[in-house]
């Protein structure tokens, strides 16, 4: 085992771990351990081209033809880093991309089988694709991308208003009114809530351009039939009030306010908003819904602002469900926020507190590729770390965070 006394004996001693990590098919701490060598020597085009090959196995396509091409800038004649990056290129579909990789992978090594079985089955498919094409434009379903849209025109008809309303003379204007016409087949049909009256006598309007007359309003007799009940003040002049307060009387008597109608009951709740608050129950917070991903929790938490409040959040996640909550995508900026959130509670904590505060340290180290997150940590918060231990009493940390904090 090489020594780790140098940055490049680190960087060996790394891939060492990331290499037995990927043998494993333990891919998301292969990939960490990756890094860290990278980090230590970052000229070494081995590192990212087999944290490449780790990202391919997850799936993370993008990741790894990201990390071929840095190795393809300090090793431009690489063909391992243009054949991955080429098989990155084919999960996306980017099949001329790939094919462009592989010829030129195939020019320094012509008789590679992988790459040349990979070329076999990008021509498959750039073929069938050609085909595809040729057998829809055959049919005459094959469309132009580049020919212009068509738009539909709807024929718009316009008609003069003299049309609808022909002008009446000055001297002879008259009121008509026409009966509700039946549905035009559309779903509507006019209905009108009273019968109009028409005046018994033409109006005339010496000075008037308009061809439309409004009639003059019904008698109050016609509108609130005899049997039926007047408001209190209709047709009686209200007497002018003294005061603010008279008038603040005078209209609350003759319009009371009553609840009903529209959204809301008679009894002043509401059809719409069900969970409107009450006097009461104004200022209650409402409860915290546990996350069920570490997406969700991470969302939660940057929400909030304060210590309290995420703490709050943190306690309806059960201690031992944490690392399975968090797997690989914990981060250390979250990690770092989460150890100052422990150390600020524990000023004030009680003894049911401080129990569960230690379950949540002891089950850290539990998560995946935790020992890599932990190297991301700079000197003040691994003090912070130091800190909350030695608030729970642990004075020498053992285990893990002994190996962690030496």
């Amino acid at each position: 085992m090489s020594t780790i006394s140098t940055p490049k004996g680190r960087a060996q001693f790394s891939k060492e771990k990331g290499n037995e990590a990927f043998k494993k098919a333990d891919y998301a701490n292969a990939i960490g351990f990756y890094t860290a060598a990278w980090m230590e020597d970052p000229e070494e085009p081995t590192y990212p081209l087999n944290r490449a090959a780790a990202y391919l196995k997850l799936g993370k396509n993008e990741d790894a033809e990201k990390d071929c091409t840095i190795v393809l800038k300090l090793s431009p004649k690489n063909v391992k880093a243009m054949f991955r990056r080429a098989q990155a290129y084919y999960a996306m579909s980017k099949l001329h991309d790939a094919q462009k990789d592989l010829q030129a992978a195939c020019e320094l090594e012509p008789k590679n089988e992988s790459i040349l079985l990979l070329i076999g089955e990008i021509d498959l498919k750039l073929q069938a694709k050609r085909e595809k094409a040729m057998a829809a434009a055959a049919a005459g379903k094959f469309v132009d991308p580049n020919a212009s849209k068509r738009r539909r025109r709807v024929p718009i008809n316009i008609i003069e208003d003299s049309a609808i309303n022909p002008p009446a003379s000055k001297s002879d204007t008259k009121i008509q009114f026409e009966a509700p016409k039946a549905s035009d087949g559309s779903g509507l049909t006019a209905v009108s809530s009273r019968p109009l009256k028409t005046s018994p006598e033409s109006t005339t309007l010496p000075h008037s351009t308009s061809s439309t007359v409004q009639a003059a309003p019904e008698p109050l007799n016609e509108i609130f039939p005899p049997n039926s009940s007047l408001p209190p003040s209709a047709g009686k002049p209200r007497p002018t009030p003294a005061s603010f307060k008279d008038a603040k009387d005078a209209r609350t008597t003759s319009r009371p306010s009553r609840v009903g109608g529209g959204i809301f009951h008679a009894t002043g709740s509401s059809k719409v908003f069900t969970n409107r608050e009450t006097a009461g129950e104004k200022g209650k917070s409402p409860p915290i819904k546990a996350p069920e991903t570490y997406f969700e929790l991470a969302k939660a938490w940057n929400a909030r602002r304060t210590p309290e409040e995420r703490w709050a959040l943190l306690s309806t996640i059960r201690p031992l469900k944490f690392p399975s909550l968090c797997k690989t995508s914990m981060e250390p900026e979250f990690l770092a926020t989460l150890v100052e959130t422990f150390n600020y509670i524990l000023n004030t904590a009680d003894l049911e507190t401080q129990i569960l505060v230690k379950s949540y340290m002891d089950v850290l180290p539990d998560i995946q590729r935790f020992n890599t997150l932990f190297m991301f940590l700079i000197a003040k918060e691994k003090a912070v770390v130091r800190e909350v231990l030695s608030k729970l009493g642990v004075d020498k940390p053992e285990g893990q965070w002994a190996e962690l904090l030496k």
